[in-house]
């Protein structure tokens, strides 16, 4: 057998035991979150997780894709560790200045997105946590964004 077949297989084999151990994590988290928050709290705990996950794409309007543009023209060149830091730079500053008014805007419509979203006022609550989550979202955005602007498919 050669070399290539056999790190291929060693590759399939760990990424198929991640795949195999985040299944069984998943069906666990299923079971727990049904056994401690019943079918209406499922309910809720899915559109928290929809609701994160869309207003943090709306919150960062594409900077992510714009910084991957950016860093992924530039990786050859000379100083590209000047422009990778002047890029991660902009990146932060943008995010802080998109932030606070994304924040304000939702905040201001969120008693129109609960309805929405949840279908009653009474969950408002678990707005705010969506809202309260959006920061870590978008912060956990920018090494992502350089992982695919330097192709590091094997890191991430």
């Amino acid at each position: 057998m050669s070399n290539s077949f056999i790190a291929l297989t060693k590759n399939t084999s760990i990424l198929g035991m991640a795949r195999i151990v985040e299944f069984v994590v998943g069906l666990a988290k299923i079971k727990l979150c049904a056994v401690l928050l019943g079918t209406t709290g499922m309910g809720v705990f899915n559109q928290l997780n929809f609701l994160s996950q869309k207003l943090a794409t709306f919150s960062l309007l594409s900077t992510g894709e714009a910084l991957v543009k950016q860093l992924a023209e530039n990786v050859d060149s000379d100083n590209s560790r000047e422009m990778i830091l002047s890029a991660l730079k902009s990146y932060v500053i943008l995010l802080a200045i998109f932030m606070p008014f994304t924040l304000t805007v939702l905040y201001l419509l969120s008693q129109k997105i609960t309805l929405y979203v949840f279908g009653d006022i009474k969950y408002f609550q678990v707005f705010l946590v969506a809202l309260a989550a959006l920061p870590v979202l978008i912060a956990n955005s920018i090494p992502f964004s350089l992982m695919r602007a330097f192709k590091d498919i094997k890191t991430i």
